[in-house]
């Protein structure tokens, strides 16, 4: 009952204009530590939703995948093929598994490493806890500033340069108006330029 009323709300907030064309795809993800399918040998197994009577795959944008672990029988870093094999070695083994082992199976994937890091932190003392909070905001504030005296600074040069190109504009249209014996007064007036920077262009 509790799966039947998430698909419905998901239903609800994608559907935009009362067009299932626009819903976009959902998919549902369950890792078991136990046997689900006692059919099946494979560890992973994809499912769709077919129409009862006809068997007509209408709903195309709706998967439903389960992993078995106890059936996941790979035991060793090296044996490890792709990205599923090393999540499932993770979720089966994590308990039991070295830093040094962490480095061989995170290679450049972050998102395992931060899922370690979460699972780790469930054996952390409260000080301990305490103490990679006060860090990471430490760091998150550091960024922050540095984002925005970054983005000060960028400001800053546009505003420069913006100026800097007014200023140019303006010698040339002063260049032209003292080429027409336009007086310096009346070239101030109109270019908001000084007299000493006029007198220069003479």
């Amino acid at each position: 009952m509790q799966l039947k009323h998430i698909a419905v709300k998901l239903i609800e907030e994608k559907k935009e204009d009362g067009k299932y064309s626009n819903l976009k795809e959902i998919i549902f993800i369950a890792i078991a530590n136990c046997v689900l399918f006692s059919n099946k040998t494979s560890y992973k197994s994809d499912h769709v939703i077919l129409d009862k009577k006809t068997y007509e795959h209408d709903l195309k944008d709706f998967y439903f995948t389960f992993i078995e672990l106890p059936k996941f029988t790979k035991n060793k870093i090296e044996d490890l093929d792709n990205i599923i094999e090393k999540w499932c070695y993770f979720l089966k083994y994590a308990e039991e598994t070295t830093k040094e082992d962490l480095k061989k199976i995170i290679g450049s994937d972050f998102v395992i490493e931060r899922a370690y890091e979460a699972l780790d932190q469930f054996n952390w003392t409260e000080n301990e806890l305490i103490a990679y909070e006060q860090e990471t905001k430490r760091i998150w504030d550091n960024k922050a500033v540095e984002e925005y005296k970054l983005t000060q600074a960028e400001t800053k040069g546009k505003a420069e340069g913006k100026a800097e190109g007014e200023k140019e504009k303006a010698m040339v249209i002063a260049k032209k108006m003292l080429a027409r014996n336009k007086s310096i007064e009346e070239i101030m007036e109109f270019t908001e330029l000084t007299a000493e920077e006029i007198k220069t262009l003479g």
